[in-house]
């Protein structure tokens, strides 16, 4: 049986039960007016004048709710209308659900309306969006001819590359700084320097070159002479197998840059012997003679190589010999 709680729709605008009578009049029900609030689904200003004027008109099956037994839900979109539950679509739990969520409840009309303008929306976003896109590649197509034309005039076209008869190439000079050539004439360009202390053992060999360059480069510094440009060592490596009860280092074959480096420091020692071998010097011990001499014998080609003798505290005092 119907409960005879007599509940307002418009005191309720999420969800509630049908009006109900509060008189009768020849058996027929009346819904209930407040008069101080519109009858829900009433259009303008509230009119208590006919029973028609008052009644709820469900906007999905065009009955009307008057019925204490229906239950019904307030649209909050535009409409603001009262559908049935059955015609929203809800069941009892869905419907007491409604009442606690936040999210409002829309009829179909208006959530068709909702999503339409959702719909418009995304459409003027990727509109412009689409624009923006067509912008930068513009941007992208200008830029790229811009470089291109930068380009096209750094490079020299064929008509500007003057030809071998009309201007001849100059010769350049004798002792000029290129790199050592692959011929047999790149041994002019090093050095042996003894006396430099080794890596200690298990030193990485990238390390222990580095730090052999950089040790041959500050000695070799010192032989620049005046108005000249610091010697550095362009390259070196160690003479000999590593012994680990060897008296003294390895020799370091170091490679310069221009054979002008190379005169730079054999013009700044002091004894210099312009002999084809290993100059005789009594003070110097039998071990030390025997190694020049394997070194020259053995690991480094006779022709034009230059030979440095340094001393451990790094100041010259032995000799310099060059293989004519």
């Amino acid at each position: 049986m119907a409960s005879n709680k007599v509940t307002n729709p418009a005191k309720n605008k999420r969800l509630s039960y049908g009006p109900v009578s509060t008189s009768s009049n020849n058996g027929q029900k009346v819904p209930h007016v407040d008069a101080k609030k519109k009858p829900p689904g009433s259009r303008g200003k509230a009119k208590q004048t006919s029973r028609s004027d008052l009644e709820c008109i469900c906007p999905i099956c065009e009955d009307p709710i008057i019925d204490s037994s229906q239950l019904s839900i307030m649209c909050e979109g535009k409409c603001a209308a009262w559908l049935h539950r059955g015609c929203a679509g809800l069941s009892r739990a869905a419907l007491s659900c409604l009442d606690s969520s936040p999210l409002p409840f829309l009829c179909p009309h208006c959530r068709l309306e909702a999503q339409s303008a959702e719909i418009e929306s995304l459409r003027s976003s990727l509109s412009a969006q689409s624009l923006e896109i067509v912008s930068l590649q513009n941007s992208i197509t200008s830029l790229t001819e811009q470089i291109d034309a930068l380009s096209s005039s750094l490079s020299p076209s064929p008509n500007n590359v003057p030809s071998s008869t009309s201007h001849p190439r100059e010769r350049l000079p004798p002792q000029s700084r290129l790199p050592p050539s692959l011929d047999s004439s790149h041994h002019r360009f090093n050095i042996i320097v003894s006396g430099i202390e080794e890596s200690p053992v298990g030193t990485p060999r990238t390390a222990r070159i580095n730090s052999d360059i950089n040790a041959a480069s500050a000695i070799l510094s010192d032989f620049s002479t005046d108005g000249t440009p610091p010697v550095y060592a362009r390259d070196c490596r160690r003479l000999g197998r590593y012994r680990q009860d060897a008296p003294s280092p390895r020799p370091l074959l170091v490679t310069l840059n221009s054979t002008i480096e190379v005169s730079n420091v054999l013009f700044k020692c002091q004894r210099l012997s312009l002999t084809s071998k290993i100059s005789s010097n009594t003070n110097r011990d039998a071990a030390i003679r025997y190694r020049d001499y394997y070194a020259v014998s053995s690991s480094i080609p006779q022709d034009n190589s230059v030979f440095l003798r340094i001393s451990p505290s790094i100041n010259i005092r032995d000799y310099v010999t060059y293989m004519a």
